[in-house]
Formats: C-alpha cells, structure tokens, sequence
C-alpha cells in the first residue's frame, strides 16, 4: 500500500490526482463525512481502475457515483455494538457486567445513534460522572447535554450532536432566503414547514398520503363545526402548510423535492416501504427542543391540523382504514397536550379527534375530549361555564328556552356528541353514567324534535339498551314496545328498522322469560326477512340463529337442532 505522506501545498489538486492515478501499487483514499454533492466529490476522484476510495457521507445521493453493491448505509447500531462503543468511548475501566444495565438505559435514551454515544461517552469522560450521574443529567437536561462542549465525542467530529443538525437547519434555511431559483426557494421553505409537522407526529411510518388528504379535503372539514362564538382552527390557519398549488391543488413535486432535500442532510429516512418516512427519534427530539414555547404551540397545532383536515366522511369504510392508520400520529402529538396546548379550545379539532378515537376504541381519551366538546356547546347554548357533574341533569329548561336558531346551528352536534359520549361510557362499563346521559338526550329530543323523529327513535332504542345494561328489564320491554310501535305506524312493518326492533324487543321477553313470546316475534321477523331479504341475507341467518335458541329454550330440542343444520348448510 502506497502512503503518500506530505504533500507539498505547491501542487494541485488536479497533479495531485494525476499522480495517483499512474502508481502502480494499491492506494487508498479515505473522504470522511463528505457531505457535498456527487458532482464535487467526484471533482476529486483519480482516474483509472487502480486502488481503493472509502467515503462517509450523511447524503445518500453519493450512492450514484458508485454501484448500488459497493454502498452500505449505516442507519442504527445494534444494542450490543452501541453498548460496546459507549464503554470504549467512556475512557474509564469499567467493569462490563456491573454497568451493563445503565449502559443498556444510555444506549436507548440515545436510539443508538452512534454519533451521539461517542459523545456521550466523551461527556461522562470529561465531566468525570458515571453512568448513572449521566443518566439523571441527561433526563432533566437533555438539550444542554446535547449541545454542551463537551458532548463533542472522541472521534474528532468536533461539533456536538445538536450542532451537526443545527449546521443543516441553516443551509436549509439559507437556500428558503438566498436561492435565486423560486422553484428552490419554495422547496426549501416547504422542507422546513414538513420537517417541523413530522416534529409533532409518531417518528416512524409518516406517510405521504397524510399530507396529500390534508390539502384534498381541508375545504370539506373547514366547513364543518364552524359556529359563531365557538373558535375553530381551520378557517384562520396558515394554509402553506397545506402545500397547494396555484390551482387550490396540492403541489406533490414540491413535497417530493423537500422530501428529497431532508434525506439529502439525513433528517428524514426513507421507509422501505414506499412514500412512508421514518425521523430517527433523537432527531424528532431536537426538532421540537430547537423552538420556543410558542413556536412549539404553532407546530403542535399545525400537525394536528394536517391530521384532522386528512380525514374524510364521503367513504366511510376507506376513511375507517385510514384512521387507524393515522392513529399513532394522533396519540403521539396529544401527549403535547398537557404541557404545550393546555386550556387552548378548537372546536372542529377537538370533534374530528374525537371522532377518530372513537374510531379506534380509545374510549377513555375518547370520553375527555367529548366532555369538553359538550361544555363548550353548552356555554353557548345556556350562556354558563358549567361544571360537568351537574350540568346535563339540571340545564333541560335552560336549554329548550335557547332560540331556535341556536338550536338549528348547535344543537344537533350537541346530542351527537352526547351520544357518542354516552357509547364511550358503555365501552368504559359506565352504564349508570351512559343511562343519564341518554334520558337526557332522549327528552332534548321528544321535546324539540318530536316523538317520531328517526334521531328519538334512535334514543329511545339507546336508552333501552342502557336499561337492559344495567338489570331493568322490564324498563327496556317498555321503551321497546313503544319504539316498535311508533316504527310501524311511521316506517311500515316491513322496513330494516322495523325489523331490528322487533328482534330487540324479542330479546326483552327473553330477559323477562316470556320465551313463547319471544318465539312468536322471532318467527314473525324470520318470515319477512325471508320474503324481503332472501333466505341467504346475513340478517335472515342470525334470525334463523336466534329463533332456534327460543326453541332450545322452549324445551324444542328438535326443532332448534334442525335450525342450526339448516343455518350451517346456508
């Protein structure tokens, strides 16, 4: 191997080149953390198809000057490995398996990011801690820690964890100012606001398709839970978070280049599963430690902007699948909610969010969202700041002495919301709970909508379900005899409704014991269900089902036996 030793100042880079490419031995060029790009590295490559040339680079578009076979990307360290290096870099003479464990609690803190284990090794070195001291710093001053000089590690990087982000921030910010090419220009400007929205969502699994929607469907949602007195966030947000073009359209060459601009600086990973993008955690970190309290506040709120205004109600069954994907966006930036958002109220916010986590069976969170969302429909419906113990039992006058035109603008999403949160309670097992909130909502309803009203109906059939919940059978017999009876005068006998009633209130007489008359409404609901429905319709076979348990209860053995054949065979 040829060693070049000293090369005098007086010469060239391109002489200096030539030279290397007429030796006739083996040479080796090393270009560490070359983070230019392919064009000027290649300015400095020899010619020829002698020696070896190692470089390490943070950009990945250094792969094109070379095969796809000879480049490796190094994204995380195992345990093991960062473990091993945080012990080598510590510079003290540990006994390996007394701090394995602290070292194993440093090395997860740090998400294996090697450079930011040689710095931490070097710190504890330095500032003559041990493991555990590092770990109690680090927990309650981790932005100092990793901005501090003597985070700078001992590999002779010489910059601290935080700077080497921070030098990229300001290119990044410089191109948004100074690039004399719009279209660049904008893309940096984008970059920016993307990298500080993916700051507030889950690191790992962050899609294109959330950030497409957003821009797709913001006038759908902008729309909705807009009432005056009640502030909502989408009408008055800074839509070029939205990212749409002249034409209201939303710009996908601008989010793909400022895609492309952050993997180029290493801020943004590109998911092996396409248009998914992963932030390495400690990054995320240092994306949210590097704004204010108040910038933190935009950005928390500008994430979740793009998450609820992503959300559609036009297909109800993609939109279902697509909020669970979502989810982990959503929990994970309403962790900020207690020490970023606080008090801070928007109602089309606080409704979508509600919504998806209903969605998704997180009743609990659910639950404290509808709880607010209902207050503050109350505040304006009665003109009070209620406390939330007494206040749906005791403001039923108050309400219905409103004007109607609060009623026609509010009201319905009130009992909505109501609703849900009484659905919240029963998933909880708060059945008492559910049970109120439904009388409630059913004598709203019978009082300003009517008896027969589809949304009374569908509260009274809630109300005797809460009832059956909690023990009071012959409550829930009652309130379904009046509910069928109501759907068959207004609906005729033979619509779904109709029928779901009948079968509800079958379910009752089996609660009560009245198993014959059970048999007879299940006989009777199996019969137009056949006529109507066919004798292949889901519905038709769970009647098939349930009228086959009144025979086993009845004692009719036989007759349930041949049911069940015949529900098996369809």
């Amino acid at each position: 191997m040829t060693s070049l030793g000293i090369i005098a100042s007086s010469f060239s880079a391109s002489e200096v080149l030539n030279w290397i490419s007429s030796l006739e031995s083996e040479w080796l060029i090393l270009f560490d953390n070359a983070d230019g790009s392919p064009e000027l590295v290649e300015k400095f490559l020899p010619s020829g198809n002698k020696g070896n040339i190692l470089i390490t680079s943070r950009n990945p578009a250094l792969r094109r000057i070379t095969t796809n076979k000879s480049s490796m990307e190094v994204i995380e360290m195992s345990e093991e490995t960062a473990v091993d290096l945080l012990l080598n870099t510590s510079g003290i003479n540990w006994d390996y398996n007394e701090h394995m464990e602290e070292a194993k609690i440093i090395v997860k803190k740090l998400h294996y990011l090697p450079l930011a284990i040689d710095m931490a090794g070097a710190y504890i070195t330095e500032a003559h801690i041990d493991f555990s001291d590092f770990i109690n710093i680090y927990d309650r001053y981790r932005p100092k820690i990793l901005n501090h000089e003597k985070f700078k590690g001992v590999s002779g990087y010489n910059r601290t964890v935080y700077k080497t982000w921070e030098i990229s921030f300001k290119k990044i910010f410089e191109m948004s100012i100074s690039n004399e090419i719009e279209d660049s220009k904008a893309v940096a400007k984008y970059a920016i606001i993307l990298i500080n929205i993916c700051a507030f969502f889950h690191y790992e699994n962050i899609s294109k398709s959330i950030f497409e929607r957003a821009a797709n469907y913001f006038k759908e949602n902008k729309k909705l839970y807009s009432y005056e007195g009640i502030p909502s966030y989408l009408p008055s947000m800074d839509v070029s978070i939205l990212n749409m073009d002249e034409l209201r359209n939303w710009n996908e060459w601008i989010f793909t280049e400022s895609i492309e601009l952050l993997i180029s600086f290493s801020l943004i990973i590109k998911n092996t599963t396409k248009s998914l993008y992963n932030l390495h955690p400690l990054i995320q970190t240092y994306c949210q430690d590097r704004l204010s309290v108040n910038e933190k506040q935009l950005w928390v709120l500008n994430a979740r902007a793009i998450i609820v205004s992503s959300v559609s109600s036009k297909n109800v069954m993609v939109n279902n699948i697509y909020e669970n994907h979502i989810l982990s966006h959503t929990m994970q930036n309403m962790l900020h909610d207690d020490n970023i958002i606080k008090s801070m109220y928007y109602n089309d916010i606080f409704n979508i969010l509600a919504d998806i986590l209903k969605k998704n069976y997180k009743y609990k969170m659910g639950e404290e969202y509808r709880l607010k969302i209902i207050q503050k429909y109350m505040e304006k419906l009665v003109g009070l700041q209620p406390t939330f113990n007494d206040s749906l039992l005791s403001m039923k006058n108050k309400y219905l002495n409103t004007k109607k035109q609060v009623y026609d603008a509010i009201l319905p999403d009130t009992l909505r919301n109501m609703n849900n949160l009484a659905s919240s309670y029963v998933n909880l097992g708060k059945h008492r709970d559910a049970e109120q909130l439904r009388i409630e909502v059913f004598n709203l309803q019978k009082r300003v909508l009517g008896n027969e009203h589809p949304d009374t109906l569908q509260s009274m059939n809630d109300l005797a379900n809460s009832f059956k919940n909690l023990g009071k059978h012959r409550h829930a017999e009652q309130l379904r005899i009046e509910v069928l009876d109501l759907q068959k005068r207004i609906l005729g006998n033979e619509h779904p409704d109709t029928l779901l009633s009948m079968n509800n209130l079958a379910w009752s007489y089996v609660d009560l014991g009245k198993h014959i008359d059970a048999e007879h409404l299940r006989i009777e609901v199996l019969n137009l269900q056949k006529r109507i429905l066919g004798d292949e319709h889901p519905d038709t076979l769970w009647s098939m089902h349930d009228l086959a348990s009144s025979y086993a209860n009845l004692g009719k053995h036989i007759d349930a036996e041949h049911l069940r054949i015949e529900v098996l065979d369809l």
